[in-house]
């Protein structure tokens, strides 16, 4: 997800350019936290990306799940993501970017 957010933004602020493209990209992302301002491509980028990246692991009660059909499901609080549909929606999104380029 880093090379694709990468080829489309020239901005240099990692977290600025991933959430864009998240947000962009992912429509199911740019939906609001449930009460809050922040968006849910935000909550990806600091719980699940800084956190896989930097400590190995998901912060702040992050998780993956087959469980919910849904890909992003948000429980008191928590971000829970399938990751088969994430990987279905990054697929998608490769195959159009290849379009446009090819």
């Amino acid at each position: 997800m880093d090379v694709p957010s990468r080829l489309k933004s020239n901005s240099e602020e990692v977290r600025k350019r991933y959430v864009h493209w998240l947000a962009t990209e992912i429509p199911e992302f740019a939906q609001r936290l449930p009460g809050k301002k922040q968006i849910l491509a935000d909550v990806f980028y600091k719980h699940f990306r800084k956190g896989m990246v930097h400590e190995g692991r998901i912060k702040d009660g992050g998780q993956f799940s087959y469980i919910f059909a849904g890909m992003i499901t948000v429980e008191n609080q928590f971000m829970i993501v399938n990751p088969r549909q994430l990987a279905d929606n990054i697929e998608t999104v490769f195959n159009r970017y290849m379009t446009e380029v090819l």
